[in-house]
C-alpha cells in the first residue's frame, strides 16, 4: 500500500506519511475483504492525487481484534460536502465519476463503515472500517508490511 501512494502521490509533490501496526501481526482477511479494502485505498489516494492540491497524505492502517480501520487524511483543498448523491456527481473539480458511491458501497457490502468529511480550505478525510471475521479462511498479511498483496 505504501508503494502505490509514493507512486501516485510523489509524482504530484504530495509527500506520504504512512503509519501502521510495527508489531509485525499477521492477519488473515478473506480475500474479497482485502480487494475491497485495497479498491477503496487507491481510489482515495487517487483522488488526493488528481483533486486535493494537498502537499501531504496521511494514511493510518489500525487493526483490533474486531476491526481493520483504513483512514486517510490530506492538508488539500477539500469540497463542501453534501447529500451523498451530490458527492456522487459533483466535487471541488467539477463533474466527478462514481468514486464516493462505490466507496460506500463496497464498504457496505462487506458490513462496514465509510465516512468522509471535508470543507473548503480544510482538506478531506475518508474513513474505512471493516469488520473482521477470525473465522475467515483467507490470504495471510502482515499489519507492518510495506506492501499490500496482490490478488
Amino acid at each position: 500500500m505504501r508503494r502505490v501512494a509514493v507512486d501516485l502521490l510523489s509524482p504530484k509533490g504530495i509527500a506520504v506519511h504512512f503509519h501502521s501496526p510495527e508489531d509485525g501481526r499477521q492477519l488473515t482477511i478473506k480475500t474479497n475483504t482485502r480487494r475491497e479494502l485495497f479498491l477503496v485505498f487507491k481510489e482515495s489516494v487517487n483522488n488526493a492525487a488528481k483533486h486535493s492540491d494537498a502537499k501531504n497524505v496521511y494514511i493510518d492502517l489500525s487493526v483490533s481484534d474486531q476491526f481493520l480501520k483504513l483512514r486517510i487524511e490530506d492538508d488539500g483543498g477539500g469540497f463542501q460536502l453534501g447529500p451523498a448523491s451530490f458527492e456522487d456527481t459533483f466535487s471541488a473539480a467539477g463533474n466527478s465519476g462514481n468514486g464516493l458511491r462505490n466507496m460506500r458501497k463496497r464498504a457496505s457490502q462487506m458490513g462496514g463503515r465509510f465516512d468522509i468529511d471535508s470543507a473548503p480550505g480544510r482538506g478531506t478525510t475518508i474513513v474505512l472500517v471493516l469488520p473482521l471475521d477470525e473465522k475467515d479462511e483467507g490470504s495471510q498479511i502482515s499489519s507492518g508490511n510495506d506492501h499490500f498483496p496482490a490478488n
